[in-house]
């Protein structure tokens, strides 16, 4: 029986979507296909291999133990296709095509308005921004581009500096109005997560104000909306400050809370004559931006 089953690389891709998400909505999501779809499969995969690969049980879909055996074969299947769809992209001398580029909330913000730029340099390339908390796999090819504050933990990713982003003070022209009438102590407003920077400006903000923070906010973004109503005193990279009409810039903050960005990209993808005239064009976007050095 499983002799005469055509298995193919989706039956393989929704296998090893399913034993990660742990869920088949979850899976069918990360695919971009139904869920009654990714049942059929994963249906069809057991039937042919005359074997169950998933426990159901109401938490979710576990591997049972035959299932467990094939994920390293289905991974190492994965890699080596993936590996082939880098290096036949390598073979593309267009300049045509989507560019897909990841990055966090606040890189997105600028960079969104950036984007005709980027369509100027590469006319007749498509641009796919995903602004997101969670970074890209470049590894798994979720994203051509990956822009971040640190640097490739794999010997097959490349990077390029884009600048050290500094950060400052900013409140709002009002807000300090009313400080200086004797309105209430200073409120100040964190960012409540786990990243770096994160941490670092929310310890210098403790120590500044000598207290906690009035306000917490997820990421910076939701910090400079709560500073842009009213809500106090945050720390913000000069980026975001700067381009914000709404706030004003009250002093700088220390050295070590400036974050340098870096441009990451797989060396198979970095051959491509479009993914190269990309990085060019970004590395271009950031030397020009305010906030950076």
């Amino acid at each position: 029986m499983v002799a005469m089953y055509k298995m193919s690389w989706d039956d393989i891709r929704v296998f090893l979507a399913v034993a990660r998400e742990g869920s088949l909505s979850q899976a069918a999501r990360s695919l971009a296909i139904s869920q009654p779809t990714a049942g059929r499969r994963i249906r069809a995969l057991e039937s042919a291999l005359n074997t169950r690969l998933f426990d159901r049980l109401p938490e979710g879909f576990f591997l049972t133990r035959a299932g467990a055996d094939l994920l390293p074969v289905a991974e190492s299947t994965e890699r080596e296709a993936r590996a082939f769809l880098r290096q036949s992209a390598a073979l593309d001398t267009g300049m045509t095509g989507r560019v897909r580029i990841s990055c966090d909330l606040s890189i997105g913000h600028v960079l969104a308005r950036r984007i005709p730029d980027l369509q100027s340099a590469l006319p007749h390339a498509e641009f796919s921004l995903d602004a997101s908390q969670n970074s890209a796999d470049l590894m798994r090819m979720e994203a051509d581009l990956l822009i971040r504050q640190c640097l490739p933990d794999s010997a097959n990713l490349l990077s390029k500096g884009l600048g050290t982003a500094t950060y400052a003070v900013y409140s709002t022209a009002q807000y300090e109005a009313d400080l200086s009438k004797g309105n209430g102590p200073i409120r100040w407003i964190a960012p409540d997560a786990g990243q770096t920077n994160y941490s670092l400006n929310r310890r210098w903000i403790e120590g500044k104000s000598k207290s906690v923070p009035h306000y917490l906010a997820g990421n910076e973004l939701s910090a400079m909306t709560i500073c842009e109503s009213g809500g106090g005193r945050t720390v913000l990279p000069d980026f975001l400050g700067y381009q914000n009409p709404n706030l004003v810039r009250l002093e700088d903050t220390p050295p070590d809370l400036a974050q340098k960005h870096w441009l990451l990209m797989h060396r198979d993808m970095a051959k491509t004559p479009l993914i190269r005239a990309a990085i060019d064009a970004i590395i271009q976007i950031f030397k020009s931006a305010p906030g950076f050095r």
